[in-house]
């Protein structure tokens, strides 16, 4: 299991967390969040990751990204 904060400078509402190539499990997966309001969630992947490779393909998307 792979613990990740995440920190945004503005905010994002319905935000959702995916690995890009690899299917995980995530604590939390649907969250506001705030400007400078850090949120946490456990990410399980599939596979064996090392930390680095959770970090290159974690995406943060939000509900903006379903209208570009």
């Amino acid at each position: 299991m792979t613990h990740r904060a995440v920190d945004l400078s503005s905010q994002a509402l319905w935000a959702w967390l995916t690995l890009l190539k690899t299917d995980a499990v995530f604590s939390d997966n649907w969250i506001c969040l705030e400007p400078k309001q850090p949120v946490a969630s456990r990410i399980r992947p599939a596979k064996t990751m090392t930390l680095a490779q959770v970090r290159r393909e974690l995406t943060v998307r939000s509900v903006v990204d379903t209208c570009r």
